[in-house]
């Protein structure tokens, strides 16, 4: 992942510098590079807080107006060095995509399963998008969720007992979620690769039914995060 976080230093000094966004420093260092990995983090909390939502940018698909001139930044530099890149969505609530914190603080209710409003959110900003770099020639692909962790598993109101997995441990929720995901991005582009993993972050004992959805153009990668070990 090349980019830069702009979320400024917390009160422990987490936050500011993120990696660098000169391409020549990345070719340097690895040259045999050909693709960088935009990570936008929609997190509302904690260690990783970032500042990239605008409520009132409906139109600019709810992102505020630095983070959107870093992304143009970010497409043109990459392709003026004659590299690919890919952008991705993590969010802490949306697709419990927690940085330093446990999934286990996420209400099932707060994910893009159980939070309609947020989902909504979510595919305004990826119609949106396609559509800004709909001319660019360098996007490898568009990934929908980064590490998504939408079956975890949470503890009863009483903090004692049995914990069970959110949403009735249903992957067809999850799967269902995901594929308005992939409809609705190509409702807006119906080529650009989209790069999928339904069903979380461990893939063990590796894809599986659940994992499978369908993209008339035939453009879905499947991401394995952490397959077995």
């Amino acid at each position: 992942n090349w980019g830069k976080r702009l979320a400024p230093p917390g009160p422990g000094g987490e936050g500011g510098l993120y990696n660098a966004s000169d391409p020549q420093i990345q070719l340097r260092l690895f040259p045999e590079s050909n693709l960088v990995r935009l990570v936008l983090d929609y997190y509302s909390g904690g260690v990783c807080y970032t500042d990239i939502f605008d409520a009132s940018r409906a139109s600019q698909g709810y992102i505020a107006e630095r983070w959107l001139e870093e992304m143009d930044g970010a497409v043109a530099w990459t392709a003026e060095a004659g590299l690919w890149i890919s952008i991705t969505l993590r969010n802490n609530l949306g697709t419990v995509s927690p940085h330093g914190d446990s999934t286990d603080d996420v209400p099932c209710d707060a994910d893009y399963i159980g939070n309609a409003t947020a989902r909504e959110y979510w595919h305004t900003t990826w119609r949106f998008i396609a559509q800004r770099y709909a001319s660019a020639s360098n996007i490898a692909w568009y990934e929908l969720a980064s590490e998504p962790h939408l079956l975890h598993k949470v503890p009863p109101p009483s903090g004692t007992g049995k914990w069970t997995a959110c949403h009735g441990g249903d992957a067809s929720l999850v799967t269902a979620l995901f594929q308005e995901a992939v409809e609705n991005l190509r409702s807006v582009d119906q080529s650009t690769p989209i790069a999928v993993a339904p069903q979380g972050y461990e893939h063990c004992p590796g894809l599986g039914a659940a994992d499978v959805l369908n993209d008339p153009s035939g453009q879905l990668v499947y991401a394995m995060n952490w397959p077995c070990r």
